[in-house]
């Protein structure tokens, strides 16, 4: 079974504080997750065993429905955004890096560009890279 280290969802979570959660699940059951099955019908590959026991299941499905909830449609986004960075290898991209700082900083800025890389992914292109994201900045900043 899958060892679980994801905290209960509240239901007054913001959409980010749902999104990362939605991250960790994601990382949690692997390339095989979709938004849609229910954390019961996960079966482990190697095992052929559930991947999480049925109280686990059940508080899972709940926090999803929160999820669902509070992320609405734009749950399938996020679950998209976070098994690309899983196929990459990349990391669920805490906020506290640097890099995220400013990828938010560039938002803030100009709400009209296209610097997350949910916008990238979208877009099919690359994440933006700590370098580019400062030369992005410094740009913003001198204009």
């Amino acid at each position: 079974m899958a060892q679980l280290v994801l905290p209960r969802l509240s239901a007054s979570a913001t959409k980010d504080e749902a999104s990362l959660w939605l991250g960790g699940l994601v990382f949690t059951v692997g390339h095989g997750f979709h938004p849609d099955t229910p954390p019961s019908d996960y079966i482990g590959v190697d095992t052929g065993e559930p991947s999480f026991d049925p109280h686990t299941a059940e508080t899972l499905s709940v926090d999803l429905d929160t999820a669902f909830g509070i992320l609405g449609d734009g749950i399938y986004d996020d679950a998209c955004w976070f098994a690309w960075r899983l196929q990459h290898n990349l990391p669920r991209e805490p906020v506290h890096d640097l890099r995220a700082r400013l990828l938010l900083a560039l938002q803030i800025i100009d709400p009209n560009g296209e610097y997350s890389d949910r916008d990238a992914f979208r877009n099919g292109r690359a994440p933006m890279t700590l370098s580019s994201a400062k030369d992005a900045l410094n740009r913003l900043l001198s204009e």
